[in-house]
């Protein structure tokens, strides 16, 4: 792996990854004009800004502006001390200071996604061709997986383009071997994990692209790890709490393991670790790629998948993911062909998108972390630039515009989706607190199963709200005990269900709510249930109620 200053020449080789079939483009392509990133960025920002503040903040962008706490001080050690990892969250501390709204906080992520649309189009100028970088960029920028996390409050896009200039800043120290761009890779990797502490693989990936790389003067591998001193003494300082002369935080935990003999990482960690606790199995590897090429808008959903986990769940979408699997599945088999004839491009991009992927995996099967695709997001770019190398590789021109076609229009089928489909639409806790502000009376109680935090951000009423704590553990006689004591209490109480098998996962709560009261009113949002319940009339007895309630149940 010989990675010199670019040679034109090289990338319209036949070898090149069979670029010269691309076109004339290649080879007209030695300028420098800004008229197609500009126009890109231009498409990127109305697919991003589109609706953008039309779905309500779901969990974890409440808990992002939590973390954020933009009324409290920015040198508070929880802001910079964050799990995920402190630089999104002191920007969005500053950011919220100005508004609140749904689309404004959202748009700081549209800033670093139009960040990420020209990084990936400068490293795959600089890699392959013009033809390439477009098809990559584009596909980057109408990727609907791409388009969701730019309209989060979260740090996912900061992660994904700082990982991408880390890569970008990898690939101009090595052709130019200049002792600035080195500075520059140290300090983009030290910003990367900053970003999100998932992006800690990105080093090892580039790590394992760099084995026998020799620039003209030394050997690479040399220099790469003294780049990688300044990331490890950060990541030490904050895993040990910010703590300098002595052992602290997490480090102080895996010391404590090991005195005791027992696995510490085992154990949830609300600093690193949160979620909800779920069990991994290898499908996630082969759906973290399915998500990448359709995002969360075709298919079942992930609450179709919690409510009902069964085959015949998907069975209904079949037709549709076979489709993606074909379109998606062909570019991609195509470009990993295509990578085998191009050692330079295999070694750099098949170690970026396997190390964030495989590595996240391994690490929620190691430890309590849940997998979730987004901790594998800064693979995106990579397997981008593969469907954009399949593009290449697909030869003849009317070809390569049947497959664009079926990418590109599988994609705006997937955003249609996202965008007014609402059966594909985040929980909608925004519309849900609006109704009960409007239907419930003083002395009523709303009882909230599952997910509270959203419901309690937007919700502006004068009626208490209680939240059931349950787990699969709990049994009839805890349910039976609590309901009770509401019907003793409230002859009203509205239930709401907001990711109910989190806390409620046998659907204990609303058997016993069906049985000592009687329904009245029902509303249904995406993701949110409602259901009034009024106590029957001359009903207020309670005794034997807990001990009839849990044989009922049990």
């Amino acid at each position: 792996m010989n990675m010199l200053p670019p040679n034109p020449a090289r990338y319209v080789s036949a070898d090149a990854l069979g670029v010269a079939r691309v076109g004339s483009a290649v080879a007209s392509g030695r300028g420098h004009s800004l008229t197609f990133p500009a126009a890109l960025l231009v498409l990127y920002c109305v697919l991003a800004f589109y609706r953008i503040g039309h779905q309500s903040l779901w969990i974890d962008e409440v808990r992002s502006l939590e973390s954020a706490a933009p009324q409290e001080s920015v040198w508070s050690p929880d802001l910079w001390l964050r799990g995920q990892g402190p630089l999104y969250f002191v920007l969005l501390h500053f950011w919220a200071k100005v508004s609140t709204s749904e689309a404004y906080l959202r748009s700081l992520s549209v800033v670093a996604g139009a960040g990420a649309i020209v990084l990936i189009y400068a490293l795959a100028r600089q890699l392959f061709n013009r033809a390439v970088a477009r098809s990559a960029s584009l596909l980057l920028a109408a990727s609907p997986f791409f388009i969701w996390y730019s309209q989060e409050v979260r740090y996912v896009m900061f992660m994904m383009a700082t990982a991408l200039f880390a890569t970008y800043a990898l690939q101009r120290s090595i052709s130019t071997d200049l002792p600035r761009w080195w500075s520059v890779y140290s300090m983009s990797l030290v910003v990367a994990w900053a970003a999100g502490v998932a992006n800690i693989l990105m080093p090892v990936a580039h790590g394992i692209s760099i084995l026998g790389t020799r620039t003209r003067y030394s050997a690479v591998w040399r220099t790469w790890l003294r780049c990688q001193v300044p990331l490890i003494v950060i990541v030490a300082w904050w895993a040990n709490g910010g703590a300098v002369t002595r052992l602290d935080g997490d480090l102080q935990l895996v010391a404590n393991a090991i005195a005791a003999g027992s696995n510490t990482l085992a154990v949830p960690n609300e600093r690193v670790f949160g979620g909800t606790t779920r069990e991994v199995t290898f499908t996630a590897l082969p759906y973290t790629f399915y998500a990448f090429s359709t995002g969360f808008s075709v298919g079942p959903t992930l609450r179709e998948l919690h409510l009902s986990p069964s085959p015949t769940t998907v069975a209904a979408y079949v037709p549709v993911m076979l489709t993606a699997a074909v379109i998606f599945g062909s570019l991609f088999v195509y470009g990993i062909l295509a990578l085998w004839r191009d050692r330079q491009a295999r070694q750099l991009l098949l170690p970026w998108l396997a190390v964030p992927t495989v590595g996240a995996f391994a690490l929620s099967i190691a430890t309590s972390m849940d997998y979730n695709v987004r901790y594998a997001a800064m693979a995106l770019p990579a397997y981008c630039l593969i469907l954009a190398i399949g593009l290449a590789e697909c030869g003849r021109t009317r070809l390569r515009t049947i497959a664009a076609a079926a990418v590109f229009g599988f994609n705006a089928y997937a955003l249609a989706n996202y965008y007014f489909n609402p059966h594909y639409a985040r929980d909608d806790a925004r519309a849900a607190a609006q109704y009960l502000a409007a239907v419930s009376r003083p002395g009523d109680v709303i009882l909230l199963v599952g997910n509270d935090i959203t419901l309690r951000y937007y919700y502006s009423g004068t009626v208490p709200l209680t939240t059931w704590y349950g787990t699969t553990e709990t049994g009839a006689a805890t349910v039976a005990y609590d309901i009770c004591g509401l019907h003793e209490d409230y002859p009203t109480v509205w239930l709401v269900s907001t990711r109910g098998w989190e806390t409620d996962p046998h659907g204990l709560v609303t058997r016993a709510l069906d049985r000592l009261y009687r329904k009245h009113a029902h509303a249904q949002f995406p993701g949110v249930e409602i259901i009034g319940y009024e106590r029957p009339p001359a009903d207020g007895a309670t005794r034997g109620c807990v001990s009839q309630l849990t044989k009922e149940l049990s």
